[in-house]
């Protein structure tokens, strides 16, 4: 109630939510894939396991990322890409029954890189136009009961946007990116077009639904394939 009257202050009437509860009827809902970055310690923790007639090093090496997968171009975003970044963003979610309309300045808000908070990278030509951008957030969670390990750094595959590069080999170069960050796992939607690459890089559907609401607006039933939000 207190988030309530402190929109309404601001003239904010409607806002969008997420939970695993159903509280009412919802016009979404997400389903959730998880993939191992460090292979051993997911395995340690009982997050993954081995299939029938495999083995540790062999499922090892088949989820590993090496620098192969980085894109010529590819840097974290600066300031002065806040203006491409934006215009690439902006055209990229009105393929998406609902989606965001964001300013510039919120953009630069939403994906300027933050140590330990988000990161973004974008990909520019040899005259520093920016095809595509690929964007994460970190999330640390703590291990409970376990005799060496305490917390797991995760990282939640957040906007992009892709004209040049196919999205499965710009995410792939993020997860990259993440794994030198020293992340961990990845947890991702099925938000946006991310189904598109979950199989290819090898991510684990996981028993795991957000139900997706918007407070004080009517709206028919979506899949979530047309959802151009995010929740963190």
């Amino acid at each position: 109630m207190e988030i309530l009257r402190r929109m309404h202050l601001r003239g904010a009437h409607q806002f969008f939510m997420s939970t695993n509860r159903v509280i009412y009827l919802p016009f979404s809902e997400m389903w959730f894939y998880r993939r191992a970055l460090d292979y051993r310690k997911m395995l340690d923790l009982e997050l993954v396991s081995v299939p029938e007639g495999s083995s540790v090093d062999k499922e090892e090496e088949l989820h590993k990322i090496t620098e192969s997968a980085l894109i010529p171009g590819m840097r974290l975003m600066a300031k002065e890409d806040v203006p491409q970044v934006h215009a690439l963003l902006t055209e990229y979610l009105k393929k998406f029954t609902i989606h965001a309309v964001h300013t510039e300045e919120q953009t630069a808000h939403l994906l300027l890189p933050r140590e330990e908070i988000v990161y973004t990278y974008v990909v520019a030509d040899a005259n520093n136009k920016i095809t595509d951008f690929v964007s994460f957030t970190v999330v640390y969670y703590s291990v409970l009961k376990h005799p060496t390990i305490k917390q797991i750094k995760t990282i939640y595959p957040y906007y992009y946007a892709y004209t040049k590069t196919p999205l499965a080999k710009l995410m792939n170069a993020a997860l990259y990116q993440a794994i030198k960050l020293g992340a961990e796992s990845c947890i991702l939607a099925d938000n946006m077009d991310n189904s598109q690459f979950a199989k290819e890089l090898k991510f684990m559907w996981l028993n795991d639904c957000q139900q997706v609401y918007i407070y004080n607006y009517m709206l028919n039933s979506i899949p979530s394939s047309q959802l151009g939000i995010n929740f963190l």
